[in-house]
């Protein structure tokens, strides 16, 4: 009995079943992570609604991180939610995202004070449209620094702007904990006008 050559048709099958698994792994890793992070819940509508969950997946298609935007859609799939929700979800963030694209590649990938990751760019009512960092839950605007420049550092505090996606709207007026590691860092902050 001889075998089978591999044809073109099952070496691409192959790959793509290869292809699928790795990615499937990098999705459980990423909901494991999540999962100790504290983050949970998208199985219960009680918790999270589809709309909340089609939200979510845009959020992270700003983001750009390929496994976020997947493990969203499994979540969506897995629940039997209907394409409405995702179709509704973009109109209503569609064309803010669409005339705010060119504006993201100016945005540095991480928070400059607290490393956290880009996540999305929103709609202040005060500021415009602002970057946030961190993400999927709050997200939050590059930190400033009060007082005047003349202030001892020591009498400044950092303020954040904090968006709560869960409930939709700005919480302002957040001071934001930091130890500082260095006099240089805060010389660094004083020097960048924060």
């Amino acid at each position: 009995m001889t075998a089978n050559p591999i044809t073109h048709t099952d070496e691409a099958a192959l790959l793509d079943d290869h292809a699928v698994d790795l990615f499937c792994k990098a999705m459980k890793d990423k909901l494991h992570v999540k999962r100790q992070q504290g983050f949970g819940g998208w199985h219960d509508i009680s918790q999270c609604s589809g709309e909340r969950l089609a939200e979510l997946l845009l959020g992270a298609v700003a983001k750009g991180d390929p496994v976020d935007v997947a493990n969203f859609a499994m979540m969506l799939f897995c629940r039997h939610e209907d394409h409405h929700a995702l179709k509704a979800a973009y109109a209503k963030v569609g064309t803010e995202a669409l005339t705010c694209t060119a504006q993201w590649a100016e945005f540095p990938a991480k928070c400059p004070i607290t490393r956290r990751d880009f996540f999305m760019v929103i709609g202040h009512p005060e500021l415009g449209m602002v970057p946030t960092y961190g993400g999927p839950y709050d997200s939050y605007t590059i930190p400033e620094m009060e007082g005047e420049p003349t202030d001892q550092f020591h009498e400044r505090a950092l303020f954040v702007r904090r968006y709560d996606h869960d409930r939709g709207y700005w919480v302002d007026n957040e001071d934001l904990p930091m130890r500082v590691i260095s006099e240089n860092s805060l010389q660094e902050l004083q020097e960048g006008g924060l």
